[in-house]
This record gives C-alpha cells, sequence and structure tokens, in this order.
C-alpha cells in the first residue's frame, strides 16, 4: 500500500508448504507463513530472515547446539525459497556476548538482536544489530515513534513487530483477558497509521539486508 519494503523473521520448523497454525507451550495458536507466501514476499521485494530453526532462548543453548540450529535453518530456508538468507534475528531477543559471532559462522552476514537502541553510524556492530520494538497499540504512541524517526538521523533505526492482529479477534481478546499489556501486537488500523508515518519521513527505509549491504559496500570503498 505505501511501497516499504521489510524483513520477516521465520522459524524453520513452523515454516510449512502452506500456511500453518502452531502454539508454543503456554501461548495461543497463530497462524503462520508457508515457503509458499515467504517466496511471494521475496518477489515483491521483502526480506526472509531466519528465526533460527526452533523458536527456543538461545542462551539456554550450547554454543555448538545454538550454531547447529543456526546453520539448519539458513540451509532449510535457502533450499526453499532459491535465494540466500542474509540476516539472523535472535529468538527472544535471548543472547550472551559470545553468541553474536555465530550468525557469521553459520553463514549469515548480519545479525539482529532484541537490544534496545538506534545504531549509531559511526559505530554499527553488523552481526549485533539493535531494534526499538513496537510493544502494543499504545507504545510507543504516534507522537514517541515520530521523535524516533526524527532522533535517528545519520543513523540506524531498526522498528521490530510482532503481530497484527483485528481489535476484536480471537488473539486480542485473550490478550485482554489475561491483562497483558506488552502484546506485541498492534491493530491494522494502527499498522497503518505508523505506516503512513514512516513512509511522510525523509528517510530511506529497507529490509536489513539492503541497508546492510549498502553499509558494507560503503566500508568497503573507502
Amino acid at each position: 500500500k505505501y511501497g516499504i519494503k521489510a524483513t520477516f523473521a521465520i522459524v524453520a520448523d513452523w515454516t510449512k508448504d502452506n500456511p500453518s497454525s502452531s502454539a508454543e507451550k503456554g501461548n495461543f495458536s497463530v497462524d503462520k507463513i508457508g515457503w509458499k507466501q515467504a517466496n511471494e514476499l521475496i518477489a515483491k521485494g521483502h526480506e526472509i530472515a531466519s528465526h533460527n530453526f526452533y523458536h527456543v532462548k538461545m542462551d539456554t543453548l550450547s554454543d555448538s547446539e545454538a550454531l547447529s540450529q543456526m546453520t539448519e535453518s539458513r540451509i532449510l530456508a535457502e533450499k526453499n525459497l532459491n535465494s540466500k538468507v542474509y540476516t539472523f534475528v535472535f529468538p527472544y531477543s535471548s543472547t550472551r556476548s559470545n553468541l553474536f559471532d555465530l550468525p557469521e559462522k553459520a553463514g549469515y552476514v548480519f545479525g539482529r538482536t532484541g537490544e534496545e537502541n538506534v545504531n549509531q553510524s559511526d559505530n554499527i556492530n553488523l552481526h549485533r544489530l539493535t531494534t526499538l520494538a513496537v510493544y502494543s497499540e499504545d507504545v510507543p504512541t504516534l507522537n514517541e515513534l515520530n521523535n524516533y524517526i526524527l532522533d535517528s538521523k545519520d543513523k540506524w533505526l531498526i522498528l521490530n513487530y510482532h503481530n497484527i492482529f483485528p481489535h476484536d479477534s480471537k488473539e486480542m481478546n485473550l490478550l485482554r483477558y489475561h491483562n497483558v499489556t506488552a502484546t506485541y501486537s498492534v491493530t491494522p488500523e494502527m499498522f497503518d497509521k505508523q505506516m503512513r508515518l514512516i513512509r511522510n519521513s525523509v528517510y530511506w527505509i529497507a529490509p536489513i539486508n539492503v541497508v546492510g549491504r549498502y553499509i558494507t559496500e560503503e566500508k568497503g570503498s573507502k
């Protein structure tokens, strides 16, 4: 609608040929895209990133287990997408210092964490990219989001979205019933307002692999 291209992170174990529904322990079931839809996103100019083979907290795994899952998810995704997977997104944003080097060893070029910050142009760690999460309909507010954008001049702001659920959907109703405040979910109406705000900014908007490769090429040319 607004011509914005984004990065979509998928869990290999959840991704089947067609959309499927699955639930994590203690959580409700959510529909997941399939390889067919992932390929359609790529054809439209979006990026598909790896969110690991299993949706587990990486800091609970040994280095060898973490590296193995990262590698297996990349291989499976590249086989089904017939294109290179550049970016690894840490599940649950859970990491430890010695894990940040593993995505590169697993064949990725970029690593995206859940650390809350805006990436500074003079000190960007492409294996430890930080993000600002969209926690709910109200966090951040549109005014706060606008300030994030305005403050990102000469920096790299990566916004972290999880789910888009209609206001009266079963998912939103369950979240309200359990008094969940950090829902990591927005309604289509709020998402539209946020995308319009982002589109109207003067900044370049692109998937992680596009921005990351541009930065890498710029560094290489100096």
